[in-house]
């Protein structure tokens, strides 16, 4: 049997009608019922993508079918969330710009975000650049991590660990020497720790590996997982050797490199970032 058609006007109805009629191509006239009912179910991605293509005088170009027929099936399934809804928006939006097979894999990745898991990354994204120049590229920072590491561990880790001078400043240079290209926060320290213990009224220092976790990752560790499954995130750990004595180290949670770029062309920033050259 033959599956009827129906112009997008029927359902459009003028909502977001100039933005679809860009993206559908010459195939906007003529959709499959089965394909409309999806795009019915979230008309307000579309209107706020044609809102934003308005707003920045972007003229959108036709998606191929095949790619939009993807996002259109996949963005049905999202949360009816004002974050979401602008997530789905730019996606569309970047697709309609430079349509390519890596917008295919972002759509799987934004099927598995909802609200709680994009204001995870809003917030992880916030904390990993704040002390970025605004002028560069997140990927282009790996100096400005180093600082954030230090920083982080001069004022808020390493007095969680009972450490004497000598082993602060190891642990400290530990932390300077590592290098990374991409965004990313600590989440778990371990470090050689040394107490004092009396035996026979005669003091004795022990070694010990003291671990402990960073506040502001617990509660998240849900979100954290499903946006690892995503391969938007990912967990690392950086081994701090000593140059005697039990070593250290770090874990940390950092974007992926396709991560980054999906979260730009979510977020909008690929956008921005392409004006700005």
């Amino acid at each position: 049997m033959v599956e009827p058609v129906i112009g997008t006007d029927a359902v459009l109805m003028g909502s977001a009608a100039w933005f679809a009629g860009k993206v559908f191509g010459p195939s906007a006239d003529r959709l499959g019922s089965n394909l409309l009912v999806y795009l019915e179910s979230r008309l307000s991605i579309f209107a706020r993508a044609e809102a934003i293509a308005r707003e920045e005088g972007i003229e959108p170009k036709p998606i191929k079918p095949g790619l939009l027929t993807r996002l259109i099936v996949d963005a049905s399934m999202s949360d009816e969330d004002d974050e979401i809804t602008e997530w789905w928006a730019n996606l569309i939006l970047d697709a309609s710009i430079s349509g390519s097979n890596r917008h295919a894999v972002f759509s799987d990745m934004m099927a598995a975000v909802g609200p709680q898991e994009a204001l995870f990354l809003q917030n992880f994204y916030a904390m990993v650049s704040d002390r970025r120049p605004q002028s560069e590229k997140p990927w282009a920072f790996s100096r400005f991590i180093v600082e954030h590491y230090v920083s982080e561990f001069a004022s808020d880790i390493s007095w969680m660990f009972p450490l004497n001078d000598e082993t602060r400043e190891r642990a400290s240079e530990a932390v300077r020497n590592f290098r990374g290209d991409m965004p990313a926060k600590p989440v778990a320290w371990g470090l050689p720790s040394q107490i004092e213990i009396r035996l026979n009224d005669k003091p004795l220092e022990v070694v010990l590996r003291g671990e402990r976790r960073v506040p502001w990752f617990e509660g998240c560790e849900a979100q954290f997982e499903i946006l690892e499954r995503a391969q938007i995130l990912r967990m690392s750990r950086h081994e701090m050797p000593a140059r005697e004595g039990p070593s250290g180290w770090v874990q940390f949670i950092e974007f992926t490199q396709l991560g980054m770029a999906f979260y730009e062309a979510c977020s909008g920033m690929s956008r921005k970032w392409e004006t700005s050259v």
